[in-house]
């Protein structure tokens, strides 16, 4: 195994970070979304797809869904735009 090594500055000092203390210092989600209802399931998709539909709620329908599928918020973030 291999560690590559960034390097920051920081107030005019060179910092080093490996990929891994990155991916232990992500922040954990502290409240998680619960669960959704199949009338929910049912309804979120129809909203993506809804041209009717404002932009920003056709996202959230994106995220919801992609949260409720095990997707950590900012992955879902980003798949939804």
């Amino acid at each position: 195994m291999f560690v590559i090594r960034l390097e920051h500055t920081i107030d005019g000092r060179i910092v080093g970070e490996s990929e891994q203390e990155k991916a232990r210092m992500a922040a954990r989600q502290r409240a998680p979304l619960r669960p959704l209802t199949e009338a929910e399931r049912q309804v979120l998709p129809k909203s993506m797809r809804a041209t009717s539909e404002r932009v920003d709620q056709r996202q959230r329908a994106h995220a919801l869904l992609a949260v409720a599928d095990g997707a950590t918020f900012s992955t879902a973030a980003c798949q939804a735009g």
